[in-house]
């Protein structure tokens, strides 16, 4: 049996594609957690009730933006080190990896994946 593998498609998806798709969740979740403070300022002089409710969703999306920003940057480092394992126990991958010296250098593939930041609320809730 044969795994038909591309190894700088798993080096790209580990530093590049599945970080920038970590960051945006962790921007959305921030955006999120000001938009529900500012929002909950607002009505908090009303003391409607809706005010308690859209902070209870506004946490609630950003846990969740948060445990899958975590997710992500998890799965980053994994694919990252599969990689690395995969290229120092396959004979293919090493022969690529030899013909490019220093392409996971000038990639920016060498190292851990960057981790985007995860996403809390603000201190005022």
């Amino acid at each position: 049996m044969t795994i038909d593998i591309r190894i700088d498609r798993i080096y790209r998806a580990a530093h590049k594609q599945i970080p920038a798709q970590a960051a945006e969740f962790s921007k959305w979740g921030v955006d999120i957690a000001h938009a529900t403070a500012t929002i909950q300022k607002e009505i908090a002089p009303t003391s409607h009730a809706i005010g308690g409710q859209i902070g209870a969703l506004g946490e609630e999306i950003t846990f969740r933006l948060r445990q899958l920003t975590r997710t992500l940057n998890d799965c980053a480092v994994a694919l990252d080190q599969i990689a690395d394992d995969f290229s120092a126990r396959d004979a293919e991958a090493q022969a690529f990896l030899a013909g490019h010296a220093k392409w996971l250098e000038t990639s920016g593939y060498e190292g851990t994946p960057d981790q985007a930041p995860l996403p809390d609320l603000p201190k005022d809730l």
